[in-house]
C-alpha cells in the first residue's frame, strides 16, 4: 500500500501519478528536505508539470527507461535559477513520477539531460533554462 498517492495532469493533459511506499517516501523526505510534507511535494509536482519551464524526453542511460523531465523556473538571480524538477517516467500507463526536488544552480548547468541526447518538447520563451 503506498504512503505517498496522488494524480495529476501535465501541461498537456497527460495522466501521471505518484505511488512511493513508505520506504520510498522516506528516501525521497531524506535526500530532498524540501519536500518536507506530502501536501509541499504535490504541490511542487504540479506546479512543475503543469506549468513547466522546460520539458525533455529521451532514455535513461543504463537501462533506457522512457523519462520525461518537466523543469520549473522559480527564480533568477544573475547566472543562477532556482527551479523545481519533476522526472516522470514513461514505461506504463498513466505515467509515474521517479523524483522530484528543488534545486540552485548556474542556468547554464542546471540542465544535465542534454548531454544524454534528450528532446525538448516544451519550453516557455521567457525561461533561462
Amino acid at each position: 500500500m503506498p504512503n505517498y498517492q496522488d494524480n495529476f495532469c501535465d501541461y498537456d493533459g497527460v495522466k501521471i501519478k505518484v505511488e512511493w511506499n513508505d520506504k520510498l517516501w522516506k528516501k525521497h523526505l531524506s535526500k530532498h528536505p524540501e519536500l518536507q510534507n506530502q501536501d509541499n511535494t504535490s504541490k511542487l509536482i504540479s506546479d512543475s508539470i503543469s506549468k513547466p519551464s522546460l520539458v525533455l524526453r529521451g532514455k535513461k542511460p543504463g537501462d533506457g527507461e522512457m523519462l520525461i523531465c518537466y523543469y520549473k523556473e522559480c527564480r533568477k538571480h544573475q547566472n543562477d535559477v532556482y527551479y523545481i524538477k519533476t522526472v516522470v517516467g514513461c514505461n506504463q500507463t498513466p505515467f509515474y513520477v521517479k523524483t522530484v526536488f528543488m534545486s540552485w544552480a548556474l542556468s547554464t548547468l542546471a540542465i544535465q539531460e542534454s548531454k544524454y541526447n534528450f528532446k525538448e518538447i516544451f519550453r516557455d520563451p521567457k525561461t533561462v533554462l
